[in-house]
């Protein structure tokens, strides 16, 4: 389903309550994605180029599209469900690790701040120290006492050098005494500065005790603003689940609608198709009023004709059967000689190949699992899907003219073996038809069909679902669509070839039953209950008898025999004549083009007389032509 980009753009169209278009006037009965709009059959030129479909396509995708959504929506609200756990812990990991962080600074500057504090305090006194060493000095060298006696000696004395000499002294002591009370000034500054030192670290680690309090009270703020932003988008998830599920319900209601105006749709098709076979009635009848006599008294004259014809065809009949009975009963009495019997065999084998010709060849391609028609008059085929008419291969098949009827078969990918019957009729070469008939009595696949006096077909021999090989046969009555069981085979085998013979006897050669059989059945069916007996050759006349052969009737009495599979070399190309009458074989100078078997194969009589079949997996159509050469049509040249 293609994904549209369906933001800004309203969810349905509005028209879509009412169903019917505001421009045209006619109802919406198509949808357009990238538009997002209900269209009517006039807008769709508009929208061509667009992604268009059918309303109830279009619903369809839409509550995929939803239901989508909602899954996806709830996988998002569990997602973050788990985010907003995993940051939780993430949060409260960080907090705690921050705060142990800080408590380490913390320690930390407490540690430096009192060595600093330790240091400051050791150099203050030793400065102190200093000072006072200093004014020891000071002391001890002036003698204080001493000093001011001798100034008071100077001081009474005349002399002026004296006099200058003790004013000068004066001033020294005086500039000393200033300098000690500015070095005491100094250590009450230098004191005070450290206390101030000291008040400003205490200050420091109350603001570092405070930052911490306070980094632990922003955490809680962002951790709560961060859960609150969580739960905002979790209502906003759930108001927007809300809205889905608003839409969903919206939804249904479009489909319901949307189902009112499909039946309106094919209320309104019915109509105007009624309307139109009405009008086309009305102007049929006018036309065919005015011949309508002259039509009337064609159709008495025809059915006269047609009626006389039957009559005719009724007495043909009834003389054909008295001939024919009286045939049997002669020929059991033993009054009519070998040449009568074989005029009248004769004569019914050229009955026979007049009613069953045909200018078309049915052929199964088992690797490409297709059934193809090839028509030899227009040098083409046509070929159909055997999977859309639950046609397996492996199948029995056999031709009456254009009619193909196909039993039977095995689908090894189901692993799946058939028991259906039907028929596809081939009218002309463009039409054709199927037609599912009577199912045969048991599943099998790998047996032959043969046609019977064309209102007969037998099913010969097989493979089982428990992989049996199969002595059972079975016949179907065209006329009745009936299946019954026959008279079994004396071996059970598969891949055998058969043959009818002047509507009366059936032939099998052949075959496989482990390993290859080499003899020869024949089936009476005027004397059904005394079953197959097993033609017995002279010599080694059974080595000709192989798996896989093909086969058709020569003339009366001889039947040629192609190709098939030898034990020991594979495939032959080898052909012979076998005589009913002398039960021996004739090989033939004139061999088939290519090496070929004919598993389960069908033969047919051409129009111009010529004799086809086609090879088992190659498709090749091997024809026999009536001047006794065999010649190929490759199916690479008809299959494409």
């Amino acid at each position: 389903m293609e994904d549209y980009n369906t933001k800004g753009k309203e969810p349905i169209n509005k028209s879509i309550s009412n169903g019917v278009c505001a421009s045209h006037n006619q109802t919406q009965l198509s949808y357009c994605f990238p538009c997002r709009s209900l269209i009517c059959k006039e807008c769709y030129q508009q929208h061509i180029e667009h992604n268009v479909v059918d309303t109830n396509t279009a619903a369809m995708q839409y509550q995929h599209m939803i239901n989508q959504l909602k899954y996806d929506i709830s996988n998002e609200v569990e997602l973050r469900k788990k985010r907003l756990e995993s940051y939780k812990l993430t949060m409260e990991n960080i907090i705690e690790k921050i705060v142990i962080e800080l408590e380490s600074v913390i320690e930390e500057f407490k540690k430096i701040i009192i060595e600093e504090a330790i240091e400051g305090r050791s150099k203050f006194y030793k400065e102190v120290g200093k000072l006072l060493n200093e004014l020891d000095k000071e002391a001890s060298f002036i003698e204080y006492k001493s000093e001011l006696n001798l100034i008071e000696n100077y001081k009474e004395s005349s002399d002026p050098i004296k006099v200058l000499s003790i004013n000068d002294l004066e001033v020294k002591l005086r500039t000393k005494k200033d300098k000690v009370s500015n070095t005491i000034q100094d250590i009450k500054v230098l004191e005070e500065e450290t206390h101030d030192f000291i008040n400003d670290c205490e200050r420091t680690i109350n603001n570092i005790k405070s930052y911490k309090k306070y980094s632990r009270i922003r955490l809680n703020e962002l951790q709560l603003k961060r859960i609150k932003e969580m739960k905002q988008s979790e209502e906003l998830i759930v108001e927007k689940t809300h809205e889905l599920i608003e839409l969903l319900n919206k939804n249904d209601q479009v489909r319901r609608e949307i189902k009112v105006l499909s039946e309106i749709k094919y209320d309104l098709k019915d109509n105007v198709s009624l309307l139109k076979s009405h009008q086309a009635q009305l102007e049929h009848i006018i036309r065919q009023m005015t011949a309508a006599v002259e039509d009337l008294e064609k159709s008495k004259v025809l059915l006269e004709s047609y009626i006389q014809d039957k009559k005719n065809e009724i007495t043909n009949l009834d003389l054909t059967i008295k001939e024919k009975g009286q045939l049997i009963a002669n020929i059991k009495e033993g009054i009519l000689n070998q040449n009568t019997i074989q005029e009248s065999v004769t004569s019914n084998f050229q009955e026979q190949q007049l009613l069953n010709q045909s200018s078309v060849i049915y052929i199964f391609d088992q690797k490409m699992n297709k059934i193809y028609i090839y028509d030899f008059n227009a040098k083409r085929a046509i070929s159909l899907k055997a999977k859309d008419y639950n046609i397996f291969s492996n199948h029995g098949s056999v031709q009456i003219s254009n009619a193909f009827y196909i039993t039977g078969g095995f689908n090894a990918a189901k692993v799946e073996f058939s028991k259906a019957s039907l028929v596809i009729y081939l009218s002309n070469f463009e039409s054709i038809k199927i037609e599912r008939k009577t199912d045969m009595l048991i599943e099998k696949t790998m047996h032959k069909l043969v046609m019977l006096n064309m209102d007969i077909i037998f099913s010969l021999g097989g493979k089982s679902k428990d992989q049996k090989l199969l002595k059972m046969c079975e016949k179907y009555e065209i006329e009745k669509d009936e299946w019954k069981v026959a008279p079994p085979l004396n071996e059970g085998r598969i891949n055998i070839s058969a043959i009818s013979i002047n509507s009366t006897f059936i032939y099998v050669f052949g075959g496989l039953k482990g390993s290859h059989s080499c003899t020869i059945e024949l089936l009476d069916t005027n004397l059904e209950k005394e079953g197959w007996k097993i033609i017995k050759l002279e010599g080694n006349e059974n080595s000709k008898v192989k798996e896989s052969i093909g086969c058709f009737q020569l003339d009366e009495s001889k039947v040629m025999i192609f190709g098939g599979i030898e034990e020991k070399s594979g495939c032959i190309n080898k052909t012979y004549i076998f005589d009913f009458t002398t039960k021996e074989f004739k090989k033939q100078k004139e061999e088939l083009v290519k090496k070929e078997w004919f598993a389960n194969r069908t033969t047919v009589r051409l129009n111009d007389g010529r004799m086809c079949t086609a090879g088992y997996f190659s498709g090749d159509i091997h024809i026999f032509n009536t001047n006794n050469t065999w010649s190929i049509i490759e199916s690479k040249l008809w299959k494409n």
